[in-house]
């Protein structure tokens, strides 16, 4: 049974990694391969399949509704020529376009984790990278690759709190977000790094390592300090805020040389300066959405916010953002061509998405990933930990969040330390810190992003870039978790 319920899995690897076909291809392919196996193999009736797939059609829908805010909000910058205003500010800042990409594609894609979560980062970084000068294709993998560590908290810290829930009576929260940060250090010390490696080669680091050195020990000591000393809901807002000011301030104070092959230079004019929007009104749509997002997040309760879908709400932001900013920048009356131009871009993502959803949701009710994740629970022994990091992100891979990764596997975790006698706190770390990274490698994730930078068909691309990171950090994470739980919490 294990072979069989790896069976669409696999098939989403080869037919996006190896045979190169687009997720709007695959996806639907895999639901129907899926539903045969949920139907011949497993039993699953009629009823419960048509059930599931229209559960997933309807989430996937919602998460294109975010999908298509972010894309409207980039169609409105670069119409409204505040984007070009954006690029020569941030040409003042540094010249150096891998600053850049730190800066945007991991500080502030912490920011947004924190402030909302359910995708948003990459929603809005993957573009706004795009617009200050990187190829969609690389904007795509660095919103992936910065997304791999803030999730293990996400907006307001929900992911680790609603994720504890159901294992509360075993571990303490305060604990787990603690123990949880001490592994995440690791991966915000390596993810700039990473981030550099894989998208520009060892060259990439050329003159750039004190400065990498410095933001990678400015995160992985503000992931510590909040987690350790203040607890799970402002983790990834405060580190992510922490890490933007950090960068300003080496800039700022530090003498860099930028090399020529990276140095950032705007795209020259082609009119007056004068008739592209001030900073002010420029920069105005991430001012109020960065203010927007925590404020409405921290003043109503989850399950208000969660009452039509998690991700609702945050679109509904960033279309309100994008009225407003229309507004700001003089063209309201070009605010149905932002939202008309945004949304005929996203529609075949919604195919994927729903697709993807549906594959999701019919493996957990048939019980794919449970048997996948209990045959390798049975082989760990000791090696556990690391086996934890490993089912979070399948947990992640398949249902596309950190947070229902930690509520599908989270007592399975605890069932498991008990028999081998193992620390429950470290592999329930474990656990949350591997649903994070494993947003890297997640195919919904993937399409999403692709659709917000206008690169379908590109996924099999950006997963097999994103894989090569995602391993080095469950290497990583599974060897942390080793040591914690058999030596330094044993």
């Amino acid at each position: 049974m294990l072979l069989i319920s790896l069976v669409p899995i696999i098939f989403v690897l080869i037919g996006m990694i190896v045979l190169k076909k687009s997720a709007i291809v695959v996806s639907p392919l895999t639901l129907i391969l899926t539903i045969f196996l949920a139907f011949i193999v497993f039993k699953m009736n009629s009823a419960n399949i048509v059930n599931e797939t229209i559960k997933g059609v309807t989430e996937g829908g919602k998460i294109i509704f975010l999908v298509w805010s972010a894309f409207a909000m980039l169609v409105m910058l670069q119409y409204t020529k505040a984007m070009e205003r954006i690029k020569i500010t941030l040409a003042n800042i540094t010249d150096d376009r891998r600053i850049l990409l730190i800066m945007i594609g991991y500080c502030f894609s912490i920011f947004l984790e924190g402030a909302a979560g359910a995708g948003t980062p990459t929603a809005i970084c993957a573009p706004f990278l795009v617009g200050v000068g990187f190829t969609p294709l690389s904007a795509a993998i660095a919103g992936m690759l910065g997304a791999g560590i803030a999730p293990s908290w996400g907006g307001a810290g929900a992911t680790t709190i609603v994720g504890h829930s159901v294992v509360a009576e075993h571990i303490p929260l305060q604990l787990a977000s603690a123990i949880s940060g001490l592994i995440a250090m690791f991966g915000a010390f390596l993810i700039p790094s990473i981030m550099i490696f894989a998208l520009l080669g060892k060259n990439g680091f050329k003159g750039l390592k004190k400065y990498i050195l410095f933001i990678s020990l400015i995160t992985s000591f503000s992931f510590f300090l909040i987690t350790n000393y203040i607890g799970p809901e402002i983790v990834s807002l405060g580190s992510g805020a922490i890490g933007i000011i950090a960068s300003l301030i080496y800039v700022k104070v530090f003498k860099h040389e930028t090399p020529d092959e990276y140095r950032y230079i705007p795209e020259k004019i082609n009119h007056n300066e004068n008739s592209i929007p001030t900073v002010v009104k420029a920069f105005a749509p991430y001012t109020i959405l960065i203010i927007a997002l925590p404020v409405i997040r921290f003043s109503f309760p989850l399950a208000t916010l969660s009452k039509y879908g998690y991700v609702v709400w945050i679109a509904c932001v960033i279309f309100m953002v994008v009225l407003l900013g229309s507004l700001i920048l003089n063209s309201l009356k070009y605010y149905p061509i932002f939202i008309k131009e945004s949304l005929l871009k996203v529609i075949p993502a919604f195919i994927s998405m729903g697709s993807l959803l549906s594959v999701a949701n019919i493996m957990k009710q048939t019980g794919m990933l449970s048997i996948i994740a209990q045959s390798l629970s049975n082989f760990a022994g000791n090696g556990y930990p690391i086996v934890a990091v490993l089912i979070g992100s399948l947990g992640t891979f398949i249902a596309g969040t950190g947070l229902g990764s930690n509520i599908m596997f989270g007592p399975m975790h605890m069932s498991a330390a008990e028999l081998l006698s193992l620390n429950k706190v470290t592999i329930f770390a474990a656990q949350n810190v591997g649903g994070a990274i494993g947003n890297m490698i997640c195919p919904n994730n993937i399409v999403a992003v692709a659709a917000t930078v206008d690169t379908l068909g590109k996924e099999g691309e950006i997963m097999k870039k994103c894989i090569p990171s995602w391993g080095i950090l469950v290497g990583v994470y599974g060897l942390v978790g080793v040591i914690f739980t058999h030596i330094i919490f044993l």
